[in-house]
């Protein structure tokens, strides 16, 4: 299992706050908050991370609270029951397979191709748990490793329209 990342504890009144957290492999579920009636606490807030084949449940809410949960830039995928439950993925969350390095060994750096790489936004965080640089490329990675393999494409098509080559790879 992986959990591993930045978390900010308890700030802001939300009983889980995660970014960039990379939560893999754990058979008994994913992350879990349950807040007892009539506590005060915000719920779950979980951006840029994975949370990736934990048995049967991604993510899971529940409260006897009206709470407040926040979900931006996540992969949330392969679980046996659902990747939510309880509360549901935003606008920008993804549910696909992030293809790992090498999941069953533990290896959970983003190959390149992974949909979870470029996805993410901006949130202050500005190296990965290995001291990577984030973003290596046009955006941040999702999970707890920024993709070190990556060169930062640049935009090559004023040589495109010359007609003798200006630039060459170096």
């Amino acid at each position: 299992m992986e959990y591993s990342g930045y978390t900010e504890g308890f700030s802001d009144g939300y009983s889980v706050d995660l970014l960039h957290t990379t939560v893999a492999n754990h058979t008994n579920g994913g992350v879990y908050c349950n807040v007892p009636a009539g506590a005060a606490a915000s719920g779950l807030r979980i951006r840029n991370s994975l949370i990736v084949s934990n048995g049967p449940i991604g993510v899971l809410f529940g409260t006897g609270t009206t709470a407040t949960n926040l979900f931006q830039n996540n992969d949330v995928f392969g679980h046996s029951l659902s990747n939510y439950y309880a509360c549901a993925a935003d606008a920008f969350s993804i549910s696909a397979d992030p293809r790992f390095i090498n999941r069953g060994a533990g290896d959970f750096r983003l190959p390149i191709g992974s949909p979870a790489i470029d996805v993410g936004t901006n949130l202050g965080v500005t190296v990965d748990i290995v001291n990577n640089v984030r973003p290596t490329r046009n955006g941040f990675d999702m999970g707890c490793y920024e993709e070190a393999n990556a060169a930062r494409v640049a935009n090559l098509s004023r040589c495109a329209r010359r007609p003798t080559p200006c630039c060459s790879a170096r």
